[in-house]
């Protein structure tokens, strides 16, 4: 009599794929001439899986590795992109960036990751810890969305710390800030100079805002809701002219309608092509960073400083900018 020839239908072996820098462990699982390939990033990860995918199919059956228990990685990214609010132009490309990155490293179902996997695969992104930083806030994001629609049963990113930054501090100087106030601007992008370098505003918020929302007479811009940044603090606040800004009130209330009349893609461009002659690249966030640094250098409150910004705290105004408004030369600034 013939012998079968698979005595043992359902197994699985766990190996090790070098090639994949990320998720180097591979679970090969064999069920009656089917065969299910997965990477981990860790060993016992792999042997979970197996084990996992072996006690499936003895309780469900064959069906259950066709339709696997949970929402697929695929499909949760497809939904969280798609119900994501399109702040700016620039998280919409970090959801992009993202979705991207994440769906590559990752397949299955979304509920089987674990925070093992989260942690390799931040770390593993980048040697730069802003980098990495960048990917665990989106990362955050998508599992909290997952979570809030109790579409996992858990959220890994809660035992996965959070990668420790140096903030970025782009700073102008009085001499660069001059220069540019010299070029010859477009009127929105003299406003987005004055309005960030002077008065701290966001470019998102000046992009929300008109010219109705800055008082001339009473030496005041009402940034209000709808134009804050949504970050869970103030829905809206004053704040108040600074020296250079009351030089120039002639100017600003000769202005009406929308404060950038532009779409976001376009005023970056440009203020890039505007300010070329003095700065060949535009550092990022260099206008509310100067604003923060002089403003501080200035007043020596970091609360009133943060309360100009929009920040319910001041530990962070004066964990990154306290020593560089020590330096600064903040006087010049403000006799702009």
């Amino acid at each position: 009599m013939a012998m079968p020839r698979n005595i043992n239908p359902v197994r699985f072996r766990v190996r090790r794929a070098n090639w994949n820098k990320t998720n180097p462990w591979c679970c090969d699982f064999f069920a009656h001439g089917k065969r299910v390939r997965k990477f981990f990033a860790a060993e016992e990860l792999a042997w979970a899986e197996g084990a996992k995918l072996t006690a499936r199919v003895t309780e469900k059956g064959m069906q259950s590795l066709s339709n696997p228990d949970g929402l697929t990685v695929k499909a949760a990214l497809r939904m969280f992109v798609n119900e994501a609010d399109p702040k700016s132009s620039s998280h919409r490309q970090k959801l992009t960036i993202f979705e991207k990155a994440f769906g590559k490293a990752f397949g299955g179902a979304v509920g089987d990751i674990e925070a093992v996997a989260l942690r390799k695969w931040i770390k593993g992104r980048s040697a730069n810890t802003n980098t990495q930083a960048m990917y665990f806030r989106y990362a955050r994001m998508f599992f909290g969305y997952l979570t809030a629609n109790r579409l996992i049963p858990h959220d890994p990113i809660t035992a996965v710390p959070a990668p420790k930054t140096k903030p970025g501090r782009n700073i102008l100087t009085p001499r660069q800030m001059k220069a540019l106030l010299d070029l010859e601007l477009p009127d929105h992008v003299r406003a987005l100079l004055l309005l960030g370098g002077f008065a701290g505003l966001r470019t998102e918020e000046v992009a929300r805002m008109t010219w109705d929302n800055v008082n001339t007479e009473s030496g005041q811009i009402h940034v209000p809701p709808g134009a804050m940044k949504d970050s869970g603090g103030f829905d809206q606040r004053i704040v108040d002219f600074t020296e250079p800004l009351n030089r120039r009130k002639e100017w600003m209330a000769e202005q009406s309608g929308a404060i950038i009349p532009v779409a976001s893609e376009t005023l970056h461009t440009h203020r890039r092509r505007a300010c070329e002659p003095v700065l060949a690249e535009w550092p990022d966030n260099c206008l509310r960073h100067s604003f923060a640094t002089y403003h501080l250098g200035k007043a020596k409150n970091a609360g009133l400083t943060s309360y100009q910004m929009g920040h319910t705290s001041s530990a962070m105004v004066q964990r990154v900018y306290s020593v560089p408004a020590t330096l600064a030369d903040w006087q010049a600034w403000w006799d702009l």
